[in-house]
């Protein structure tokens, strides 16, 4: 089960801890939320994942799985897949309203 945990990389990049934890939930939640969120968040997956937007997608909005079932299924690299999702964290604030 994926659990929050603020990120001091991002934190230096100058995404704030609330910031970081809005991001994470709204992901998590993201069925809850209207399309337009929605449609910017696979948006932003495409943009940011490119090949690999499938499996950040699902790491970023599936509760129920982790980075090794992830790096397992999608053939992706630990290090590539937490890449991803720091770069994804970068341009969705980035990109917030």
């Amino acid at each position: 089960m994926t659990q929050f945990r603020v990120s001091r990389a991002l934190t230096r990049k100058g995404i704030s801890p609330e910031k970081q934890g809005l991001i994470f939930f709204a992901c998590l939640n993201i069925n809850s939320l209207d399309e337009t969120f929605k449609q910017k968040v696979l948006n932003t997956c495409i943009e940011v994942g490119g090949e690999d937007y499938q499996a950040l997608y699902r790491f970023l909005t599936d509760a129920y799985v982790n980075h090794v079932y992830i790096c397992n299924v999608y053939f992706i690299s630990k290090a590539r897949l937490f890449a991803l999702k720091r770069d994804f964290y970068l341009k969705l604030a980035q990109n917030w309203e």
